[in-house]
Order: C-alpha cells, then structure tokens, then sequence
C-alpha cells in the first residue's frame, strides 16, 4: 500500500478511528480523525474544482472511485476498540437498509481495507452517516440490533463523547437512508467547491447537522 506522506491536518477529534479513501493501492489523502474531510474529497471528485486547502487537507486529492465506498480504515487503540467490530456493525445497519454488506478486502494491522456500498457516497449525508456508525460500531458487543436500542439508550458509552447526539436519532437516519432517491445525479448532492464556500460545506454537510436542521445549502 503506497500511503501519503503528509500527515499535517487541525482537527477538532485527535483520537479514535481514522480514515482515509484509497484507490487500487495508493491512499488519496491523509489519514483524518473528523470525518468531515471525507466529504470535502467527494465533493472535489465529483465537482471540479481549482486547488486549496481546508485545515491543512490539500484539494483536489487523487480522484476517488465512485464505483465502490473504497475506505481505508485504522484504530489507533486495537486494544481498547475494535475495527472488525465495527464492520460487524454496521453490516447490520446494511442489511435494515438494504444495502450491500462492506467488505474487508485486506487486512495488515493496524489497517484495514475496506469496500463499502457505492450508495453511501451518494450524499454527504449519507458519507456521514456512514462513517459516522463505523465510528459507532468500535464498541459493538455482539448483541445484534439491540446495539442500537443501547446506543440511543445510552447504554453504551460512544468512543467519541459529541456522538451522542447523532446516535439517538439514528431511526430517523435510517429512515433517511431508506428513502433517499438514488436516481439523482452525485454532482447535484456535492456542490463546487471554493476557498470561500469549503468552510461551510465542512461544518455543515453531515448527518448530525442535518438531524438538527443546520444542514449546508447550496447557492
């Protein structure tokens, strides 16, 4: 795997999961901690747009594959939380929606190669929810769906604390996810970046913005 040098980015999570699009062998950024940033690199895929930087993340990065939610993933406290459990979690979530299971394609730890359904980059939305359950899932105890019932029950302790909020409205996510109209056009979801419009976008395109009507309109 050809990893990228530059690690420099600011970010409001230091810890925990990180991620990272890949194609074929070559990773297509940094890794990063706040999600968030993986949205600014669809966004630049599917939109072009002329070059700058967002808290240090350079766009835009090597074009992912839309074909595939083609993610690397790390945890950097294996002994603590567990990627394979979050994979294990949110196949349960692929499967209430009905979507593809995510695979792992390989596995050097402390990384993990991972091929998701292409319907989650459909919307940052989506992406963000998406990512957001992986992060979810790295205290899935093998309960099944009752996890979730735990989880907005808070009977779960979240790895990320703020992940609370999103997680007792996670139904009405689904429900999201479920009813979403895939037939439209990805360059309609994800607008065209700009030095001025990307901070925005950054703070504002996800699933928990949206959940608290806050959520990023275009122009």
């Amino acid at each position: 795997m050809e990893f990228v040098t530059s690690t420099h980015l600011s970010e409001d999570v230091k810890h925990g999961l990180c991620y990272s699009f890949y194609v074929s062998n070559k990773q297509c950024h940094q890794w990063v901690h706040c999600k968030d940033f993986l949205n600014d690199v669809v966004a630049a895929t599917v939109n072009t747009c002329s070059p700058f930087s967002i808290y240090g993340l350079r766009v835009p990065t090597i074009p992912i594959s839309l074909k595939t939610c083609a993610l690397l993933l790390k945890e950097e406290e294996p002994q603590m939380y567990s990627v394979k459990a979050a994979i294990e979690f949110v196949n349960i979530v692929n499967d209430l929606v009905g979507f593809n299971k995510t695979r792992v394609n390989s596995k050097v730890l402390p990384f993990y190669k991972t091929r998701g359904d292409k319907r989650w980059l459909h919307d940052p939305r989506l992406l963000s929810l998406y990512t957001l359950l992986l992060r979810l899932g790295l205290t899935y105890d093998g309960s099944g769906e009752e996890f979730i019932t735990k989880i907005i029950n808070s009977q779960i302790k979240t790895r990320y604390e703020p992940d609370f909020y999103s997680a007792s409205s996670l139904y009405k996510a689904f429900e999201f996810v479920k009813t979403f109209d895939y037939s439209t056009n990805i360059q309609l979801n994800y607008p065209q970046l700009t030095s001025i419009n990307v901070f925005n976008f950054h703070h504002h395109c996800g699933i928990t913005s949206w959940l608290q009507n806050n959520y990023f309109r275009r122009n």
